[in-house]
Formats: structure tokens, sequence, C-alpha cells
């Protein structure tokens, strides 16, 4: 008999520590944060949201954020920029029209400004025009707009500070679309508000939402994405939920016809991250193959072609660690290190130093940061390290003095548990071939390596 693996709060919320993001692709612009904490952002800077102070409207390259330095996560949206440093503080650049920065203005900024009044911060994401953070007492905090009531607080207007989801906790993941919300619960419910018109709140009609309702129908959930117009939820056995506007074939099920319910989604397996933005959609699987559906105009599905699909297709790119749908580009790290984009490079997102429109095909993004691959590169982390990294037998772990770890995979089990000295191997070759997670229990700092 097969084992249902049910998911507890605790395990969902080390996935969600685990995976932070590090790449992320927005509206013109993209952004990366390195294994030494530094950031690198480029693509269009008309709002400021490179962040580097300048007024040059594109950066061709990525530009290293000096301010930043310690950054652990990021999020991109349409023309501003989000980043979690260490101490787990939300810094914010670029537009501001809104209040999206979250700093008390409507001012843009060309550089990064720390969000007002949030700390303990675990995850971001940047929308359209508002951001979304989630706290590690797993309340939920939205500022920017909220005139389709996505800020979740039983009003339709703008803050420019972070306010409270109301009535919303024992959050342990989170969705920002166009503007409406996701979020899914620790019992595995999902909860959704803000703009309805094509039914993407799951509520079984179009009217908008100022404050969280639960979405009929779905339990066990452990993902969510939002994009333009339709939701997307994973369950814990794998099925994938989809529903609102589907006219471009963003359901991924074979159908083009809308839905204001959840509805069975496309029929693939091993999913371990989904990433949705305007209205194409980007699912990476256990055995790093990355596989797309919905929109494809200027190639930003990945597949070489320009043709949109109502059902998935293969990416040309493998070995991926992670992922990132942009508006009309993507993004992908491999496990060697080395980032990819494809799709629209009109402002330079795809960082390779010109502004080709089409690009089905995976480009390398030049001066990116590698991973630590070898103990030549100790320097880029200081507590924890680990090489090789990929690894088919055994990964060698060094730190500046003895310390705890567990091992933990994708679905956050824990593997391995155990004290190890400043320098020590770990025999991992009976492992499947995947994703995993070394964890240091004194400093918290994860690593992610490959078992290939």
């Amino acid at each position: 008999m097969k084992k249902l693996i049910l998911f507890s709060s605790f395990a969902l919320l080390q996935v969600l520590n685990a995976t932070s993001q590090t790449i992320s692709a927005g509206g013109e612009h993209s952004m990366t944060s390195c294994t030494s904490n530094s950031l690198y952002v480029w693509g269009a800077n008309n709002f400021g949201q490179v962040g580097n102070g300048s007024t040059i409207s594109v950066s061709y390259f990525p530009e290293l954020i000096t301010i930043m330095q310690g950054t652990r996560a990021v999020s991109a949206g349409r023309t501003h920029t989000l980043a979690i440093k260490n101490d787990s503080t939300v810094w914010a650049w670029g537009a501001n029209t809104y209040g999206q920065l979250g700093d008390g203005t409507n001012t843009n900024s060309n550089i990064p400004v720390q969000v007002s009044g949030l700390t303990g911060i675990i995850k971001v994401e940047g929308s359209w025009d508002y951001s979304m953070a989630l706290r590690k007492d797993s309340t939920l905090w939205i500022w920017g707009s909220g005139i389709a009531g996505q800020l979740g607080n039983g009003a339709n207007s703008n803050s420019n500070i972070p306010v409270q989801v109301s009535s919303l906790s024992g959050v342990i993941a989170m969705a920002a679309g166009n503007s409406h919300c996701l979020a899914v619960k620790s019992d595995g419910t999902v909860w959704s508000w803000g703009w309805n018109y094509y039914g993407q709140l799951g509520s079984g009609n179009v009217t908008d939402g100022n404050t969280p309702v639960q979405v009929a129908g779905l339990s066990d959930i452990v993902m969510v994405e939002a994009g333009n117009a339709h939701s997307i939820a994973i369950k814990n056995d794998g099925t994938i939920y989809v529903w609102g506007r589907n006219d471009l074939g963003q359901f991924g099920n074979g159908t083009n016809t809308n839905s204001l319910v959840p509805v069975s989604g496309p029929s693939i397996s091993g999913v371990i991250q989904i990433s949705t933005s305007s209205d194409h959609n980007l699912v990476l699987k256990n055995d790093g193959t990355v596989w797309g559906w919905g929109v494809n105009t200027s190639g930003r599905i990945g597949d070489g072609t320009n043709n949109d699909t109502n059902v998935p297709v293969q990416c040309i790119v493998t070995n991926v660690t992670e992922i990132s749908a942009g508006y009309s580009h993507s993004l992908a790290r491999k496990a060697d290190g080395t980032l990819w984009g494809w799709g629209s490079n009109s402002n330079g997102q795809l960082g390779n130093g010109n502004n080709t429109f089409n690009n089905p095909s995976p480009l390398l993004v030049n001066n990116q940061c590698p991973l630590p691959t070898s103990v030549n590169e100790l320097e880029q982390n200081k507590i924890l390290n680990i090489y090789p990294n990929p690894t088919s037998s055994l990964i060698n772990i060094t730190c500046s003095e003895a310390t705890a770890i567990s091992i933990t995979n994708v679905l956050g089990l824990q593997l391995i548990i155990k004290n190890v000295k400043t320098a020590e191997s770990i025999d991992v070759s009976n492992f499947e071939n995947g994703i995993y997670f070394i964890k240091d229990l004194n400093s918290g700092k994860t690593i992610r390596f490959i078992k290939q």
C-alpha cells in the first residue's frame, strides 16, 4: 500500500524556510542573491527597480547592490523590488506610487529603503503594485495598492505601510497575483481575497473580496501560486488544482474554459516548485526538468517555440534547482550554480548584454554567482559549507566550529540529524536522486544540494 505523507505545519515551515527564493523574474527586471549573501539586479530601471542609485533606464548586466550585502531571499514585482536580509528585515526599492515600498511614503526610490515595522520575515512576494510578507509567527502582512481589496484588511484603499491580513493565522504559504491573493493555512486549507473578475478567488462567483474567504473543496494543500487572473494549488499527493481565467490555456489541463471553482489541473508528477506570473506557468520536477504551459509570446515558456499551449511542454533546460516566471521572461538556476533566462529581453532582463526581444531557448546570464563546489570557495559561506554540489556519493561538510546539522528532503522530512566536527563527510549514496537541504541547527543557515 502506498503511504500517504501528511505534512505537519512544522515540516511545511521547514520547507518554506529552506526554499526561500534566491532568483526572481519581475515585470522587466531580474535579481539573484548569491551563496555569499550578495545581491545582483538587472534589466529595466525606469523606476529605480535595479536599486543601484542610477537613473539610467536599463541595466544590461547584473549590478551588485552593495548596500544589500546579507540578502537571503528576493522577489521582483512589476516595477519594484523586495529582499529579506539575514536579520529578517525587508527592504524595497523602485516604483512607489501606491506605497508598495512600505516605507511610509509614496516616493519612488532607486536605492533600497527599509520596509516600516517588519521583523521576523521569512518570505516576501512583490506583485503588480503591492507587496506581501510572511512572518515566522505565521501572520501575513501586505502593503501597496488595495483598490480591489488585495490588502485583505476589510478595506479597499491603499497603504504605504504594512497592514496585517484580517482573521488569518497559521499561514504556511502565500501567493500574490495581479490583484488577488492566496494563502495556505497549517490545516491545508486555502484562503483567497482581492480581485475576482474571472473567478480567481475560487468562491463560485465573480465578486471581489477584501477579507479572506476559504476556497471550498480543497484540503491538504502545500503549495499555491497566483497569476494575472488564475490560481493554482498543489495537494500533498501531487494533485494540481486550477481555477479562474483559462482562455489562454493557463490551467494546463487541455482546456480553454474559465472556472469559478477549483478543477483538476495538469497531470504532472514529481513537482517540487511552481512559479506563475501573468499568464504562463512553470513547474520544476524532482528530476531537475522544467515544464511550462500557457502564453508563450517571446518564448517565455522556454521550449524553443513561441506557441501557446494548454498542456505542459518540457523546457530546454535540465539539472535545474530553482525557477522563476516573470511577466514575459523566465529564469532558472542549474545545479552547477549557473543562471539561465529565456523569453522577452526588451529591457535586458535576461542579463546577457543585449535586448533581443524573442528568446525561446535559454541563454546564460552574465556575471552570475555560482554555488560553492570546492573547498576553495569556502569564503562564500562563513559558517556552514558543503562540497561537491551536485554529488553522487559523499557530501563534505566544513564549518567554523562543531555544530549539529539536519538533512531533509523536499517534503520537509528529516532524514539525518547529527553532530558534526569542523570537517566531516556524510554518505548520501543511498539517497534517491533529487534536491535535499542541510541545515545548521545552531545558526539556522540552510544550503540546498543535489544528489544525482
